[in-house]
């Protein structure tokens, strides 16, 4: 297996666990909105993963001031 798939596998992995475990304390909870935004893992400097929200779809249909 290719270090890139096995990189991609972990991420998943990893992403299921945290969102399982702010499931559980109601940290977070399942939305179906059509305004909901995507979540993904970037990894830090010291090898730590952050939790991040991608708010690009979001941005692009908002309507400006």
């Amino acid at each position: 297996m290719s270090n890139h798939i096995a990189t991609l596998i972990f991420r998943k992995l990893r992403l299921k666990k945290k969102v399982t475990e702010m499931l559980s304390v109601s940290l977070i909870r399942l939305n179906h909105n059509p305004f909901s935004s995507s979540i993904l893992l970037v990894k830090k400097k010291d090898d730590n993963w952050h939790f991040c929200v991608d708010y690009k779809a979001l941005d692009a249909i908002t309507i400006k001031d």
